[in-house]
């Protein structure tokens, strides 16, 4: 491993969310800590401002990120961000998921099925990467959102143009898009504004993807992978991409023996294929990928699923002191950073191999 991608907790650099009212400098000597600990080890350092904590008492003053004055607060985050760490990481990321946040934070509630999946992707990738890149939203977008759009100034679109230096994807599934020819005017909403209706199966009933995922949000698909690399590098000029996460996870309600939940061969199988489709897209297809994050190391909590998604290599105890557990996978991977995989058929398909 010579990569550890993490993200900063604003709060416990920033307390109160507002510069004017200090800095923990503990909190400072503890990412500190953590990113010499990396170097020291070879391993660099990937940092991620934003994923999806701001202090609550942003919240409560302002409403976070649904009002402009996050941007004023953010940006002194950030100052200090580069400050403190800048000269010791290189790779930055401002937003994790920046559709996720906005989407599940705020918005719960034929030709035309190859048309609507076309405007998928202008709304959940060029919704954030046509601004900074062509300094405005799609044209798609805004002819389907109309004025609920929030529109750019000749200033601001000049200022997000070409603002970017590489993509960061997050890929773990994929989805078959329905045209939805109706929506309820009275019911106006981020997923019903593209008139698209994600499925997991088609009009003959096939499977987008194999596996079986209580959530409905991970079934195999190795092969999108490939297809959204070749979307960025048509659409974007082929601009520099790093993947950030991609991974599938184990569900545990806490009844899951652990002995069990450490043989994980459906994970092992799921970042071979996965790997497969990308050095496909970066041999075959030219696709200028520079870097891969596999998610996640441990495992951890997830926004909307808590301790029961465990996407981690290694399998932590959240009763037991967080004791950690090697899972099958760790094994995997090790064997396949030192390129040894494939060198011994039988203990590949002895990892590989998928639980009935």
């Amino acid at each position: 491993m010579d990569a550890f991608r993490f993200s900063i907790s604003w709060a416990r650099l920033i307390p109160s969310g507002k510069l004017k009212d200090g800095v923990n400098k503990e909190g400072v000597q503890f990412y500190n800590d953590l990113i010499d600990e990396l170097l020291a080890n070879g391993i660099q350092p990937s940092l991620t401002l934003y994923h999806w904590e701001h202090p609550q008492s942003l919240e409560d003053e302002y409403g976070g990120f649904l009002s402009p004055n996050i941007v004023e607060d953010f940006r002194d985050f950030t100052r200090i961000c580069f400050k403190e760490f800048g000269d010791k990481v290189k790779m930055w990321t401002t937003i994790n998921e920046p559709y996720v946040i906005a989407v599940a934070g705020y918005d719960q509630a034929s030709t035309e099925d190859k048309e609507a999946a076309e405007r998928t992707l202008a709304f959940e990738i060029g919704w954030h990467l046509d601004p900074v890149i062509q300094g405005d939203y799609p044209e798609i977008v805004k002819k389907y959102v109309g004025n609920k759009l929030p529109s750019f100034t000749v200033e601001q679109s000049k200022m997000l143009k070409n603002s970017s230096d590489f993509v960061g994807i997050n890929y773990y599934t994929a989805r078959f898009a329905a045209h939805v020819p109706h929506i309820d005017p009275q019911k106006p909403r981020f997923k019903t504004d593209h008139h698209v209706e994600w499925k997991t199966t088609n009009h003959s009933g096939d499977i987008i993807g194999y596996g079986v995922d209580e959530y409905g949000i991970l079934l195999s698909h190795p092969e999108g992978l490939r297809k959204v690399l070749n979307y960025i590098k048509d659409k974007y000029n082929n601009m520099p991409v790093y993947i950030k996460e991609n991974g599938s996870y184990d569900n545990d309600d806490g009844t899951q023996p652990r002995e069990e939940i450490l043989k994980d061969t459906f994970r092992i199988e799921y970042h071979d294929t996965h790997f497969k489709e990308l050095h496909k897209a970066i041999v075959e297809d030219g696709c200028d990928v520079r870097g891969y994050y596999a998610w996640s190391l441990l495992d951890n909590f997830e926004w909307e699923h808590g301790y029961t998604a465990r996407f981690g290599l290694y399998y932590v105890d959240f009763v037991n002191d967080l004791q950690r557990y090697p899972k099958d996978s760790v094994k995997w991977f090790k064997r396949f950073l030192l390129g040894s995989v494939g060198e011994s058929k039988e203990e590949d398909l002895k990892e590989k191999s998928r639980a009935v």
